[in-house]
């Protein structure tokens, strides 16, 4: 990741719009209102082969994802009142 430069960030973007791009012409609805989809979320995943030697021969390499937020799918929220914590108090341990 951190060898990313501009021009990969412009190459994302347009990847990140393409894909945008087919899951709003698949008009894709939430099933429990019908109304449609408008949230997507793009994820990265990066191998970093000097931290997992036991993968063998794999490249480092990033994934990236796209997909609709359809009902909160990937809301990752294990804890609802995790907002209400002091941040300062966390890091002080």
């Amino acid at each position: 990741m951190s060898e990313i430069i501009g021009d990969d960030f412009e190459q994302i973007k347009f990847l990140y719009q393409e894909a945008l791009d087919l899951y709003k012409n698949k008009k894709i609805t939430h099933e429990h209102n019908g109304k449609l989809v408008d949230q997507y979320i793009l994820m990265f995943r990066y191998r970093d082969k000097t931290q997992n030697e036991s993968k063998g021969n794999k490249l480092q390499h990033l994934h990236i994802h796209v997909s609709p937020d359809v009902e909160g799918a990937f809301n990752l929220i294990l804890d609802k009142d995790a907002s209400k914590i002091d941040v300062d108090d966390f890091l002080r341990g």
